[in-house]
């Protein structure tokens, strides 16, 4: 099971009026397989070693992410983990070109979609950027009482209890991610 914030379903709850479940699956991953390689090609910008061109970086990146046991299964199921992998990209990025109150808002985006990029914030205080530590934490909270707003307190009563819920739970999966296994398939 996998639980996402309530603005979120506020926020999409239109578009089931329009598309089927199998619609919005297609035309999200219609959307994120451009945000894979956005992503690839903004790494690549940033720590792609001089000895690949940019072309070798792409079919590199492209060729794990599409062979490899996580990226089958996000492409899969069509996963925000895409869309959050590129916002997190995006963060770095905008840090590395000296912009902190974008990366700031971008990851305040990407926690606002998943939780989990949260603890990308780290990152701010081992730099000291202050800048996007701000930028975080206004948009962040500006996104939580929109969504606040949006939803109402019962939804987030239930989505915090998922999410407690869900943190009690140990996942159990038969697979192994290793290299190893890929290349014995």
């Amino acid at each position: 099971p996998f639980v996402y914030p309530p603005l979120w379903a506020v926020v999409l709850a239109p578009v089931t009026t329009v598309l089927s479940p199998q619609g919005f699956s297609t035309l999200a991953l219609v959307l994120q397989v451009p945000m894979i390689a956005a992503a690839a090609m903004l790494a690549g910008g940033m720590v792609r070693p001089s000895w690949l061109s940019r072309m070798q970086w792409m079919i590199l990146v492209l060729f794990l992410v599409a062979g490899l046991v996580p990226g089958i299964g996000a492409i899969h199921f069509v996963q925000p983990t895409i869309t959050t992998t590129l916002l997190l990209v995006l963060t770095l990025w905008f840090l590395d070109r000296g912009r902190p109150g974008m990366a700031g808002a971008t990851l305040a985006i990407a926690a606002a979609i998943k939780l989990s990029p949260a603890l990308f914030v780290v990152v701010f205080l081992i730099d000291r950027q202050w800048r996007a530590l701000l930028a975080f934490a206004v948009l962040g909270g500006a996104l939580g009482l929109l969504s606040l707003a949006a939803a109402g307190t019962g939804l987030h009563g239930d989505f915090l209890a998922a999410a407690v819920h869900m943190t009690a739970m140990v996942l159990v999966a038969p697979g192994n991610y290793s290299v190893r296994l890929v290349l014995a398939e």
